[in-house]
């Protein structure tokens, strides 16, 4: 309850010309027999940052931009690095059934978490000159 129900094409369930991914979504998987159905995975970033790519191709389609009649479908991944900052210099990890902890942990949730930040630095970004966005005014 809450969030925007989509199916694995990340469309909404009740409104198909809205498309959702990230936290603010509930994936509702078809299940063949209806006895089990596959669970949307849990609100973490990895899922959202995974979705992007899926979610940007199938909003074109939908625009008429590419093959409407063929939405891609998101599988998301099993399972991912869990990691959390302590807040002493410390962070706590899990992957494969493992725990983490310690300074180390905290070095690489710090080099993950900056990496992809670094993806969003104005240097790091497109030029986009007035062709690209076809404003005339």
């Amino acid at each position: 309850r809450g969030w925007i129900e989509v199916n694995q094409h990340l469309q909404s369930i009740s409104h198909p010309n809205i498309f959702a991914a990230g936290d603010c979504c509930e994936i509702v998987f078809p299940s063949e027999d209806d006895t089990e159905k596959k669970k949307s995975p849990p609100k973490a970033g990895v899922y959202a940052v995974r979705s992007g790519p899926i979610l940007i191709e199938n909003l074109t389609r939908q625009l008429g931009l590419g093959n409407c009649n063929n939405l891609v479908t998101y599988n998301p991944q099993e399972d991912f690095l869990k990691l959390i900052m302590c807040g002493d210099g410390t962070a706590l990890g899990f992957r494969f059934g493992i725990p983490l902890y310690g300074t180390w942990v905290w070095n690489l949730k710090d080099h993950i978490d900056r990496k992809f930040m670094d993806l969003f630095d104005v240097k790091n970004l497109p030029v986009l000159t007035k062709e690209d966005g076809k404003d005339d005014g």
